[in-house]
């Protein structure tokens, strides 16, 4: 009898904590969640907006930015893999080092290594 009891206990407690765990989850689905982007959909008119409104980028080419009703946005072609001086850069992986950190790290380009980093040859 002992045993029975001890099963209930063990069951109650898994569903206690299967609700809690499912109200959490559906408490930070509220509008004012760290998890939902900040913006609203309607004021989403460009690729660049939708970056920033936090929505998913798929690397694809052209970059595309989709919101959660699925507006397409799509990045300017001519800004892919140009340097800030708009040269085009291959794309070749590129190992770099930052001089201040040690912090060895590749980029996907030449022009993507940040200023003051060294190339690893």
């Amino acid at each position: 009898m002992k045993m029975f009891y001890s099963i209930i206990a063990i069951i109650a407690l898994l569903v206690l904590l299967y609700v809690l765990g499912s109200v959490g989850f559906f408490d930070n689905l509220k509008e004012d969640s760290p998890l939902l982007p900040k913006q609203t959909i309607e004021t989403i008119d460009s690729f660049e907006e939708c970056v920033q409104a936090g929505y998913p980028v798929m690397e694809s080419y052209p970059m595309q930015c989709i919101t959660a009703d699925g507006q397409r946005f799509i990045s300017p072609i001519d800004q892919r893999g140009q340097d800030d001086n708009g040269i085009f850069c291959i794309q070749v992986i590129t190992p770099a080092k930052n001089p201040q950190t040690g912090e060895i790290k590749e980029f996907p380009t030449p022009c993507d290594v940040p200023k003051g980093w060294e190339l690893i040859q």
